[in-house]
């Protein structure tokens, strides 16, 4: 084997198609991951929405097990946190989701910024994240450019 291969490729009798599914959305978010710094080539659709699908997840699922942790410390009704509640466990839940929102934050921003590209627009748009999302809404759903451009080849002929 050469490279590290982001989507394993299977026969077609060793899993059934759900699996398969399952490892190729996996794959996707992986891929964002793995070029984390790269703001400078382009993504598909398919990498930008299964890997914020995946990543808000995954933050999601840490964020209401921490919540389930930290319960007792919250007063509801005054809308306070008592800190001296919280135990270990807690600390060490909100630690680890905040440190994975964190974690995940560039790398959203450089797939975004890859998906504008592949619209052949300037990362610059990604501005529109932060500002009017329902911009970034409309660009991550158009269609690529289905030629190269200026920020490389189309994506979807590179995995044909």
């Amino acid at each position: 084997m050469t490279g590290l291969a982001l989507v394993p490729r299977l026969p077609e009798d060793a899993a059934p198609a759900a699996t398969t599914e399952a490892i190729v959305t996996i794959g996707w978010f992986f891929k964002g991951l793995m070029q984390y710094a790269d703001f400078r080539t382009r993504a598909r659709r398919a990498e930008f929405w299964w890997f914020l699908i995946v990543g808000n997840f995954i933050v999601w699922a840490a964020a209401a097990f921490t919540g389930v942790v930290v319960w007792d410390a919250i007063d509801t009704a005054n809308a306070t946190v008592n800190l001296d509640a919280i135990s270990g466990l807690g600390w060490a839940m909100l630690i680890m989701t905040s440190t994975l929102s964190l974690a995940l934050v560039i790398p959203y921003w450089a797939v975004a910024v890859r998906r504008i590209h592949d619209t052949g627009r300037s990362g610059v748009w990604a501005v529109f994240i932060v500002l009017l999302p329902i911009v970034m809404l409309v660009i991550a759903v158009l269609d690529g450019e289905p030629r190269a451009n200026r920020y490389g080849e189309d994506p979807k002929h590179l995995e044909r």
